[in-house]
Parts: structure tokens; sequence; C-alpha cells
């Protein structure tokens, strides 16, 4: 992402909209830290337009990742990465002068929704984007059953039965935030209360419903990520009670009533999020490892627990050696992650997608 020099120094722009600072010693002492594991290798997907920034946001079952990325002219665009390229999916039809598209979610045929303009759509190679409604559309799965939010509704979307909303909880809204849909049809989203506004995680399906994901007594706070095809939800919750400061963890819910705290990586700011999870148990997102609060992604399994990304990538291989792993936001089946990720040698105005590869 950057050179270094002996005292110099450079703000890295993070999805929350904080700036964290590298420095010439982190950088030494995560090259050092994982001389000792190799585990993956990077391969950088690139940018559309060879400037700013590419965030990947989902992986396909057969390694297609999409996001969205800068272009030239300012504006930003969704984006499709095959292994051979990134292609520009484009926007919906506007009239304003910089139109914009965030791709959010892919499945195994890849099909691709997002949102553009201020509507949910969903894209493929034969008919292009389309409009939905207006709103987000997260998440398609294989099946291509659509799910987000619409009109400030959660929405359910296919191409057999079209757009169906879901009743949230009683008493609660939708919170326009990360939905998410599995193979059998569940769906999960965030909702609030309308007199208090503090987000809660939700489990809707078709036999009963909306239920709030269980949190422990005196927290307040959480929000539903990511849900395998058994029906497993990745998030992040808060961690004691709010008059000490809002702390948020990774978590895992392995039903409604169960919720496991994943914990955070040593050395930060008792920070961890939870972005993504696959059917065989593997859980990745970022925690604040460093003293400043610097992100590390991660990658959670129950018999290793949390593992720093930076640790676990091949440095002997030219793309990977000089990474600093960020965010780890998607994970699919063969293990492969999506990740943000700077590099010492390059520019601080690129910074490109990765995807990590199991070396095994």
């Amino acid at each position: 992402m950057k050179r270094i020099l002996d005292f110099f120094v450079a703000p890295v722009p993070c999805p929350s909209g904080c700036a964290v600072t590298i420095t010439a010693a982190m950088w030494a002492m995560v090259l050092c830290s994982a001389a000792h594991a190799e585990t993956y290798r990077a391969t950088d997907i690139g940018t559309l337009s060879r400037v700013g920034r590419s965030t990947p946001t989902a992986i396909s079952a057969t390694g297609k990742v999409v996001g969205y990325g800068d272009l030239r002219t300012g504006a930003t665009h969704a984006f499709l990465a095959n292994g051979k390229g990134i292609r520009d999916l484009g926007t919906l039809p506007s009239p304003i002068e910089l139109p914009y598209s965030l791709a959010y979610g892919v499945n195994a045929k890849t099909e691709v929704v997002g949102y553009s303009i201020t509507s949910a759509f969903i894209w493929d190679a034969q008919r292009g984007m389309r409009a939905l409604c207006e709103g987000t559309a997260y998440q398609v799965n294989d099946l291509g059953t659509v799910a987000g939010i619409c009109e400030g509704i959660g929405f359910i979307w296919t191409r057999s039965i079209g757009q169906q909303y879901l009743e949230p909880p009683a008493g609660r809204q939708w919170y326009n935030a990360r939905f998410g849909i599995n193979r059998t049809g569940q769906v999960i989203g965030n909702t609030s209360d309308p007199t208090v506004g503090s987000p809660r995680a939700v489990l809707w399906e078709a036999s009963t419903g909306a239920q709030l994901l269980d949190i422990p007594a005196g927290t307040v706070w959480s929000s539903a990520e990511a849900i395998s095809n058994a029906g497993q939800v990745a998030g992040y919750a808060s961690v004691g009670p709010p008059e000490d400061g809002l702390t948020f963890h990774a978590v895992v819910w392995d039903s409604p009533h169960e919720m496991e705290d994943l914990g955070d990586l040593p050395g930060g700011f008792d920070n961890s999020t939870a972005y993504g999870m696959n059917d065989v148990g593997q859980i990745v997102g970022s925690s604040s490892a460093e003293a400043d609060g610097l992100n590390h992604g991660f990658v959670w399994t129950r018999a290793e627990g949390m593992q720093d990304l930076n640790d676990l990538i091949d440095r002997a291989h030219p793309r990977s050696a000089h990474l600093l792993i960020q965010e780890a936001y998607a994970i699919n089946d063969k293990g492969q992650i999506a990740v943000l990720a700077s590099d010492d040698r390059g520019s601080v105005f690129v910074l490109p997608a990765y995807v990590l590869i199991p070396s095994k």
C-alpha cells in the first residue's frame, strides 16, 4: 500500500470510516510474526481503473468475487472478478452525473445482487443489471432467491413468485443492514426498537416467522452478518453492560438461543467483528490487533480458535510477502477468503482486493 521509510507513516481508510496509521515498525512485526506459518497464498484481483480502492464483499462457491471499486471519474461501481480479470458491472440507468452501484452477494450461478442509485438489483451475464425495488439486495442463494430490504421492509424475491415482504418481530422494525439467505430459505437480518434504537439480529423462517437471536443479559446490541446452510449465524454483539461503553466481539449462534463469543486477537482494543462463514465451520472477520486499534483479518475454527491471517499467509510467495491483511469479508467451502489488504510496496492511492487461497 505504501513505501516504508524509517519514520514514514500513512493513514489507511477502513470500512467504518475511521482512519488508522501504519508505521514501519508495525510492518516489521507483521512480517516477522508470520515467518513460521505458511497456509495461504494471496491473489490480487485488481481494481477497476488502476486507481482507488476495491472492496470485496462476497465470494461464490467457484471462487468468483464481487464488491465495489473506484473509477477515475470518482464514481463507485459494482465489480465481478473471476480469477482472470475484473469486470465493471455498470449501474442502473440514471440522470445523475456519477451513477454508482455496490455488489453485496453472488451465487454459484454467478448471479450478483446489490444496490444501484436507489434500487436493489440482480445481475447476470445474459440479462445484465435489473432493478427489483427501492432498496438494497444483500444476498442471493444458489436457487436464485434474493434477500434484502425494500422500502424499509425485509423481503425475499424469486423469479417465479416475485417479491415477498417479511414481518419483523413484534414491536420492532427492519434495520437497513446486512441480510442473508441460505439454501433452505432461512433469512438473517437486523431490526431495531423504535423507542430505543439498538439493533438486534434476527432469524426468519417460513414456518416460524422472525425471531430475535439471543444475546447475554445486560447487553443491548447485535448484528447478523452471515448464515450457513446448516442455519448457523455469524456476526457480532456487544459485550458487557452499555454503561461501560460499547465493546463488540465476533459471535456465532448455533441456534437462536445459543450464542458463542469468539473473542478477539491479542494486542488490540478488545473489538472484533465476524463478516462471513462457510459450511465447514470456518468464520472470518476482523479484529483490533495493535495498540493503536489497527485491524487484522482473522479466521476462526472451533479447533484452532481465532487466528490472525497475517500469521498464516505464505511470506515466501511473491504476492503475499508484503501484505497486511486488514479485513476478511467472506469465505467459501474451499476455504478461499476475500480480503482487504495493504502492500508496503504499493501506492497509498491504490488498495486492490485480494483472495487468499489455501496452500494445502
